[in-house]
């Protein structure tokens, strides 16, 4: 059974630091839900959701993560394993931003044996897209 992991913030605004995010993840009627507020660069909170999403799964499972952001997505399909080739350095020879957090979601998705799908957002249907917005936004009036 695919197990579905929907990564996300209330706020894409980059030039805003303080924004609530989250994940939402779903395998069959069974779901679980995490959100908080955080005080980081748009990527970065999405990509410290997505490695705490991961850090739930003990296990491989068929995983397809969905994520609000297309930079990150398409930074860990292209990128993450010639980074980790590369010591999480760039052609400079200079770690690049935030490599602790990329360096755990690529560990993270080679212990789950990842081969599942990573699109964005833009492919969820109306309700799926709801669903994920409304967990972050009930967890942020229930905090913020």
């Amino acid at each position: 059974m695919k197990v579905h992991v929907y990564v996300g913030s209330a706020d894409a605004n980059p030039g805003q630091k303080e924004r609530w995010v989250g994940y939402f993840i779903r395998m069959g009627d069974h779901k679980v839900f995490n959100a908080w507020n955080i005080n980081e660069t748009y990527h970065k909170s999405i990509l410290i959701a997505l490695v705490e999403a991961l850090d739930r799964f003990n296990r491989p499972a068929e995983i397809v993560i969905h994520i609000q952001d297309v930079w990150v997505a398409t930074m860990i399909e292209k990128n993450a394993e010639t980074w980790q080739f590369n010591g999480w350095e760039n052609r400079d020879h200079k770690k690049i931003k935030n490599w602790e957090y990329w360096q755990r979601a690529y560990n993270k998705l080679q212990v789950l044996k990842f081969k599942g799908e990573l699109p964005t957002f833009e492919g969820l249907t109306k309700e799926e897209h709801a669903d994920v917005m409304h967990y972050i936004r009930l967890k942020q009036g229930q905090e913020g």
